[in-house]
């Protein structure tokens, strides 16, 4: 991981920072910068990083800590099967 995720000092710096990931990556989710409080952060256990969805305001689905044991496959399948429920 870049350690230069951790340096910010600016909430500017993490937009800036997500710019360059969408550039780079192409998400096809959105992807939102903490404030600089780090609340949700500290909500949600960003570190270790973990995959989260969120409906109607509750956690429907927390994958594995991360980075290295991410399961994308995993995800992908869990949101189609969600997907066709709701």
């Amino acid at each position: 991981m870049n350690s230069w995720f951790y340096n910010f000092h600016l909430l500017q710096e993490r937009f800036e920072a997500i710019e360059m990931f969408e550039e780079i990556s192409s998400p096809k989710f959105p992807v939102y910068a903490d404030h600089m409080n780090n609340n949700t952060s500290r909500a949600y256990g960003g570190i270790p990083e973990r995959i989260y969805a969120i409906r109607d305001g509750k956690i429907v689905y927390q994958g594995a800590p991360g980075p290295a044991v991410f399961d994308i496959d995993n995800f992908e399948d869990w949101l189609k099967n969600y997907s066709e429920v709701y």
